[in-house]
């Protein structure tokens, strides 16, 4: 999580890594975690949470907003940051995001908070998830909703996130891999370390990456002015009027 506040982007921060004996004699429900099939116990060692965006007895969280309150997010911009962010690592996954007012007083100078700020969350399938590897696909890594991306024009318009990855210091890295519980990796250093190393050979190609995903099916960016552009269905009108599936017998 630190990463993503060190890189310019909103998110909850981390609270922190717990024994899983000490957080298991707080309460009953901290003894194991619900599966579809069964119930997990909770092995003993560190784990990690995300801390709630405020106190929860007072701050309500949503993980959607009607697009007249998204368009009206303070920090909306950042949804662009966040796909430098996915492309980069290889999110195999859509944008995750929450919506909340704690602290949005710092974007209006104090006064009556007005809409709602995002926080980006999820980021389990940084990475290819499971696979530790990048699977590069030009959907991947894209918020749901079209509106973050009505007015993208240019790569230009994801600066200053593609600038901070183009030139991302290899000792922050270094500084996070050091950081990383030694028995989260225990027999899987090496890999862990190729991965990094593909990472980082990976950070001039964002811009690529980014504008790729005006080639795809659907083109998230309906005002792109880049050249070699070309014309899809946009996310906006694929959402409206999804592809139909042929059914195999009707197919030839």
């Amino acid at each position: 999580m630190d990463r993503l506040i060190s890189f310019g982007l909103p998110t909850d921060r981390d609270a922190g890594d717990r024994s899983c004996k000490h957080l298991c004699g707080i309460s009953r429900p901290l003894s194991g975690c619900s599966h579809p099939t069964c119930r997990l116990a909770i092995e003993p060692g560190q784990h990690f949470g995300s801390r709630y965006p405020g106190k929860p007895n007072e701050v309500m969280v949503y993980d959607f907003l009607p697009d007249v309150l998204l368009e009206k997010a303070p920090n909306r911009s950042e949804f662009l940051g966040a796909l430098v962010l996915d492309k980069w690592t290889g999110n195999a996954d859509a944008r995750q995001a929450i919506f909340s007012r704690p602290g949005i007083e710092r974007w209006h100078g104090g006064g009556r908070p007005r809409g709602f700020l995002a926080s980006m969350i999820d980021q389990g399938y940084a990475f290819g998830g499971p696979q530790w590897s990048f699977f590069d696909s030009p959907l991947q890594g894209l918020y749901w909703r079209p509106a973050v991306y009505r007015n993208v024009r240019s790569c230009d318009d994801f600066q200053p996130w593609i600038d901070r990855v183009v030139r991302f210091p290899e000792e922050v890295l270094e500084n996070a891999r050091s950081q990383i519980p030694r028995e989260w990796i225990l027999g899987e250093e090496a890999l862990l370390d190729a991965l990094l190393k593909k990472l980082l050979s990976r950070c001039k190609r964002v811009p690529d990456l980014i504008a790729d995903s005006v080639h795809a099916c659907v083109n998230p960016f309906p005002e792109w002015r880049e050249p070699h552009a070309v014309s899809r269905q946009t996310f906006a009108s694929w959402f409206q009027h999804p592809p139909v599936k042929v059914p195999e017998s009707q197919q030839s």
